[in-house]
């Protein structure tokens, strides 16, 4: 009895997150965004687990035999997503090795708003490229973002201004200023790397949650990458998992 208390508030405490997720994912990317099938299947996934666990356990008919299979494998599916999280996050602040002096940062880039001003996202992953070129005076820069909708301009441009301001010399950087997702974040860069005579070694400059996707990308390039990892905030990080869940599945299946 005690174990199907803990059970339930544990089922309502989940589902309560993973219902505001969806929420807060729905209204920041709309109500059609292709993301939010990650907290459905999750919410959907967690329910079967309680009908079995409420209804079928111990009962011998087909049905419950068939919710007890669904129950197991949902239960695998959580296990499996919760250690490829300690791993996107081991990945991404674990740095077994400095990369040389002159390697290549690539900050990835991020939404810019309608009146210029950089998303608060974009804006950490710059402060971060920007204390390690000030501290590596020997790297060059590469950033890398087109214009998406409604941005008035290319990310790259408002990146590379922005660096400037903090101090990073105009010449260390090369705006790419063509891609629209991470798997052509990398591999413009690639192309502009190469054009340029830049290192091929690649410090990549975003968050945390997103550097074995980008990481990734970069290794089927042939390159090698060390994470550059900044923070985000923990109320919209469940968000942005889920999503990354979704781009993670994308990379890995499509390569793209």
């Amino acid at each position: 009895m005690r174990a199907q208390k803990i059970f339930s508030v544990l089922y309502w405490v989940l589902a309560f997150g993973l219902f505001a997720t969806l929420v807060q994912m729905a209204c920041f990317f709309g109500l059609f965004y292709v993301g939010l099938l990650a907290p459905l299947g999750l919410l959907a996934a967690l329910t079967l687990i309680r009908v079995y666990h409420t209804r079928f356990v111990g009962k011998k008919e087909p049905l419950a035999r068939f919710f007890q299979v669904m129950s197991g494998l949902c239960i695998a599916g959580f296990g499996a997503l919760a250690l490829l999280t300690a791993g996107m996050f081991f990945y991404a602040y674990h740095v077994p090795a400095p990369p040389p002096e002159d390697a290549t940062v690539v900050v990835l880039g991020c939404r810019v708003n309608q009146d210029g001003t950089l998303s608060e996202m974009l804006r950490r992953r710059l402060d971060i490229a920007a204390d390690y070129l000030l501290a590596h005076p020997e790297s060059a820069c590469i950033t890398s973002g087109g214009q998406g909708p409604k941005e008035p301009g290319p990310e790259a441009v408002y990146m590379r201004d922005y660096l400037i301001q903090k101090g990073v010399a105009p010449e260390r950087i090369y705006p790419e200023s063509a891609s629209s997702n991470t798997s052509e974040n990398i591999r413009f860069s690639h192309d502009l790397l190469r054009q340029e005579g830049l290192s091929p070694r690649l410090v990549i400059a975003t968050e945390g949650f997103h550097q074995l996707r980008a990481g990734y990308f970069a290794a089927s390039e042939g390159l090698e990458s060390t994470p550059l990892s900044c923070m985000s905030p923990w109320h919209v990080l469940p968000m942005y998992l889920l999503r990354e869940y979704m781009g993670l599945a994308k990379a890995f299946f499509l390569h793209y």
